[in-house]
């Protein structure tokens, strides 16, 4: 590998390089995908959010007409503060998301990088597996194509979740991997629920199953401990999203959660899964306008992995299939073969959806069975990893590097045409700035509550009651005041163009200075309604307010990731920084 690395340059230059190659779609300008309208409205929401005073943001306020919309809730958006932050100092939109762009693709191949070496102690075969994951299809068409930003976030933190499982489940451990081991997959799973719930879904149902499968070893002792630390550290971690996620979960009714109700559970899954042949292809078209079966794709070179395995599985004698690379090897076969198995129209989704309620309500918010490529990828590249580590070691390093260049080669070509393909298209991909973005922008309204007709929503929209007279209303984000007078004997309903989520409260001041608490409630059209006191004259202020068990649950998350930080700090980050481990 010396001899490798002084002909070629130091193994830095070639980390960025990749990061160059993987970037290249970038040059198309802005590529608007299936879903990087949501996403770009996350990213304003956030930083509309931010400017109106809310930190963190809750209910974005760029939505619908300016009427709220609480995506915050439902789906992590922690990493989307970069990009709001740099909109909000003065960057375009365009610009901000794809600095966000190039950010993930760094830090991608440096966790990939980081947790490969760890893995593998092999700086070739940990810039190999670095190459194959960071190129794979189903990572660049979440990317670019699908312009997923959840799935290809969480996607950053897959490999470093697979290194704290080799800590935790390998059989020659010492008691440090473990405790280390227990931390990394704490903050594995962390960045995955910060970033796609579904993702950390997809994670769960392979964590289950390798808990069964070692279910000897992970009932040992220290490494259930560990798992229960890691659990309850992820928890932890992550109390500031969990709690209100759960709260709006189990007290609303929202398309998301509506398990009778809602497009979804009319969706046939086992026609959205993807057929073998898509999945093995070598070009992939960067057209974003395909069907959903052909949005799933692994390519020949990861997929090739899992036929060599079987090859070596034949020619190998018995005392050769042994030791620690190889015992991966046939655990990464497995969970490859599963996901991928999964990702497919053949898996029997649909009996599944009908078995029970539960199950049926997860198979309906997995929406598209080829998600599963996400672990398929990781998977396979871990796969490849190992057989490359066996080649070496029975073939010596010459063949190493043949089979490494050959599967490298095969990537390369994959990933360039798609990358090609991408800047031909890119003149018809569109830029879309902030002034330009559509508030009602189609996202499926998982999050709107259910029976919400947003095509009737208004700015203008301000329904009083008998006896009311609006003087004068200001806005600032969700934020509403109102001059009003109520000449009526009785309390009157008023509804305001606020989507009503838990959490907004309304006040009001009278003439003459006195503070009054009014009540709120759900409206017609999901709409905030308040009720204004008879002979109210006065200035009525609407707003949003975490509950307090929010705010401690935020406190509990922050003080978390000190103290976790603190943590990687002195037991952890001992490698003398990034830098010096891939420059060796």
């Amino acid at each position: 590998m010396r001899s490798m690395v002084k002909k070629y340059g130091r193994i830095e230059y070639l980390y960025i390089l990749l990061l160059f190659f993987v970037c290249i779609p970038l040059f198309a300008g802005f590529l608007d995908g299936n879903d990087t309208r949501f996403h770009l409205m996350r990213i304003e929401g956030i930083t509309e959010g931010l400017r109106m005073g809310q930190f963190p943001v809750k209910i974005q306020p760029a939505w619908y007409e300016g009427y709220g919309y609480g995506c915050s809730v439902f789906y992590g958006d922690i990493f989307l503060y970069i990009p709001a932050l740099l909109h909000l100092a003065g960057v375009s939109l365009q610009g901000s998301y794809q600095f966000y762009v190039l950010l993930v693709q760094a830090a991608t191949i440096a966790v990939c990088a980081y947790s490969f070496l760890r893995i593998f102690e092999n700086r070739f075969i940990a810039f190999f597996g670095t190459v194959l994951y960071t190129l794979s299809v189903y990572r660049l068409m979440n990317m670019f194509v699908r312009g997923a930003v959840g799935e290809y976030t969480a996607m950053i933190f897959l490999p470093l979740l697979a290194y704290a499982l080799t800590l935790l489940l390998k059989k020659e451990h010492e008691k440090q991997e473990i405790s280390k081991g227990s931390l990394l997959l704490a903050l594995g799973m962390t960045g995955i629920l910060q970033s796609h719930i579904l993702t950390a879904e997809i994670v769960c149902i392979m964590l289950a199953f390798l808990c069964a499968v070692y279910i000897r070893r992970v009932f040992r002792k220290e490494v259930f401990w560990a798992f229960v630390k890691a659990v309850c550290l992820t928890v932890l971690l992550n109390l500031g999203f969990l709690v209100p996620f759960a709260d709006y979960m189990t007290t609303g009714k929202f398309n998301v959660n509506a398990i009778n109700g809602g497009w979804r559970v009319e969706q046939n899954i086992q026609k959205c899964g993807a057929s073998f042949w898509q999945l093995a292809k070598m070009f992939y078209a960067a057209d974003s306008k395909v069907s959903p079966q052909e949005m799933g794709g692994i390519g020949v070179n990861l997929l090739l992995s899992a036929v060599v395995f079987l090859v070596f599985w034949l020619l190998f004698k018995r005392e050769e299939k042994r030791g620690y690379i190889w015992r991966l090897a046939v655990v990464s076969w497995t969970v490859a073969v599963m996901s991928v198995f999964m990702s497919t129209s053949y898996f029997p989704w649909e009996a599944l959806r009908k078995s029970n309620v539960l199950i049926r309500y997860l198979v309906i918010n997995l929406q598209f069975p080829w998600r599963f490529c996400t672990v398929a990828s990781v998977a396979l590249s871990i796969l490849w990893c190992c057989l490359l580590r066996l080649v070496i070691d029975k073939w010596k390093i010459r063949a190493g590097v043949l089979t490494a260049g050959a599967v490298t080669a095969v990537g390369l070509i994959t990933a360039g045409y798609f990358a090609a393909d991408t800047l031909r298209m890119g003149q018809s991909f569109q830029a879309v700035f902030a002034q330009g973005i559509d508030t009602m922008v189609e996202s499926g309204e998982e999050y709107l509550p259910v029976n919400t007709v947003s095509a009737d929503f208004s700015e203008d929209n301000l329904y009083v009651g008998e006896g009311i007279t609006v003087t004068a209303r200001r806005r600032s984000g969700i934020r509403l005041n109102i001059d009003c007078v109520n000449q009526s004997a009785q309390d009157q309903a008023m509804e305001v163009p606020l989507l009503y989520y838990k959490g907004y409260r309304a006040s009001g001041r009278t003439s003459d200075g006195e503070e009054i608490k009014l009540d709120v409630d759900c409206g017609n059209n999901q709409v905030v309604r308040i009720y204004v006191p008879a002979e109210f004259d006065g200035q009525i202020t609407v707003d949003f307010k975490e509950p307090f068990y929010w705010r401690i649950a935020e406190a509990v998350s922050l003080f978390a990731a000190a103290g976790t930080l603190f943590l990687l700090y002195v037991k952890i980050w001992n490698c003398n920084k990034m830098y010096d481990i891939l420059k060796q």
